[in-house]
């Protein structure tokens, strides 16, 4: 008698996504493990991944692995991006070519795990600084320690970022619990410039370690220097669900206090409405509560059409292309992790070019600043060397980034992993 024909693992069904606040949206990844009968060393991890992607028929970019020892046990992950139609295509195929394609696939695939994700953006930043563009475009940024760098400018706003070195752990304590140790950066003081309708200046100094306050500052219209006396403090409850708003004509900055673990201050305008918010690292406790900064930026009209386009390491976005760029990320697979991306490949020009002095902290100054202009273009796709996406309409973000960030790692017992490519591409973890 013939053998039964062999049947493909089933394939999980899409999780029901969490509930989601105005604005916020979904992003999907799909993960499975196979095995292959070689060693760490001699898996050819590029032509795995380009045979992957070929299979899938998705971008190459979309796909990240990481290769373990001992039975060499290959975990694949790809990234759907914000469609839930690609993720459940993806989950009905992955078994199905375990089967039929094993040299491609491994052996001994594992169900597909499906993973979602919460975020906020048109334009976001995260953690150890993960960047999200308008169009979901994806670098890490490093940034120098002790170093002010602008990430928005556009006529009349302004948003500057100290970029501070810290080194933190990412993972649970158990005995078996994957964990390792990242030397990387976070945000800790920002820096708001904005100009109101009737020519007043208006600065905002706002402290990842002080979030329960904000520094003001304002001078009137025509005048180059800004005193350094603040006009007053706005302040809200340290635990209690609380906000204050201060308006200035057409510019109005709001401090809230979410929760105990979370305050945030935005600043609005005409064109834009700009949020950071105070929160722990992930692993608060095994982190010493270290408090960062996180940024996110909602764009009130069609920015990229407006005479002034913005500009600035997150607001260069904005280009209206419908076209992600994605420049250089960083490799977390290792027990011990040193970042060190700055945007290479989706940033025009180079970082220092968006440094911004650290004794003048509001300046508004650099290469391609776009405060004080009268008329902008956006900035030069075409000269960028990073991985381009073409995102359709359906796909792009509608608005903010949760605490995806350092906050995302599996906790629980994992693979040492020992080796993972190394091109810009989605991370296997994020930090």
């Amino acid at each position: 008698p013939s053998s039964p024909p062999v049947s493909p693992p089933s394939s999980p069904s899409l999780p029901s996504p969490p509930p989601l606040s105005p604005g916020e949206s979904l992003i999907y990844s799909i993960s499975w493990n196979a095995t292959f009968q070689t060693t760490v060393e001699a898996f050819p991890t590029d032509a795995y991944i380009a045979n992957v992607s070929a299979a899938l028929g998705v971008p190459a970019s979309s796909v990240s692995v990481s290769v373990s020892a001992g039975s060499v046990v290959v975990t694949t992950r790809v990234s759907a991006g914000h469609n839930a139609t690609e993720a459940a295509r993806l989950t009905n195929i992955v078994p199905t070519l375990c089967i039929t394609e094993p040299l491609t696939m491994g052996d001994s695939c594992t169900p597909p795990v499906v993973d979602v994700e919460t975020i906020f953006g048109p334009a976001s930043i995260t953690g150890d600084p993960h960047f999200y563009g308008a169009d979901g475009d994806r670098i890490d940024f490093k940034g120098k320690d002790n170093t002010v760098y602008n990430l928005l400018s556009a006529w009349g706003l302004a948003l500057n970022a100290l970029f501070t070195h810290v080194s933190f752990f990412m993972g649970g304590m158990c005995e078996r619990c994957s964990r390792k140790t990242v030397y990387g950066s976070i945000m800790k003081v920002a820096y708001f410039r904005a100009r109101t309708s009737t020519g007043t200046m208006l600065t905002v100094e706002y402290k990842a370690d002080e979030p329960s306050h904000a520094a003001l500052t304002t001078s009137g219209a025509g005048e180059e220097a800004l005193p350094f006396a603040t006009e007053g403090d706005i302040t809200v409850s340290q635990k209690m669900p609380d906000t204050i708003e201060h308006k200035q004509d057409d510019v109005s900055v709001t401090l809230t206090r979410k929760h105990a673990r979370e305050a945030a201050v935005a600043v609005r305008n005409g064109d834009f409405e700009v949020e950071v918010s105070s929160r722990y690292l992930g692993y608060a406790e095994q982190n010493g509560y270290m408090k960062r900064l996180d940024v996110n930026i909602v764009p009130l009209k069609d920015v990229a059409r407006s005479k002034v386009a913005p500009h600035g390491l997150l607001g260069q976005s904005f280009d209206g292309d419908d076209l992600a760029v994605d420049g250089a990320v960083d490799d977390y697979s290792a027990s011990v992790v040193v970042t060190s991306a700055m945007g290479e490949g989706a940033i025009e020009g180079d970082a220092r070019e968006y440094e911004i002095p650290r004794a003048s902290p509001f300046s508004s100054g650099f290469k391609y600043s776009r405060f004080d202009l009268l008329t902008a273009g956006t900035r030069h796709v075409a000269a960028l060397s990073g991985v381009r996406r073409p995102i359709a309409a359906a796909d792009k973000f509608s608005a903010a980034l949760s605490t995806s960030g350092d906050d995302v790692m599996a906790a629980g017992p994992a693979p040492k992993v020992v080796e993972v490519s190394k091109q810009s591409r989605p991370m296997l973890f994020s930090a």
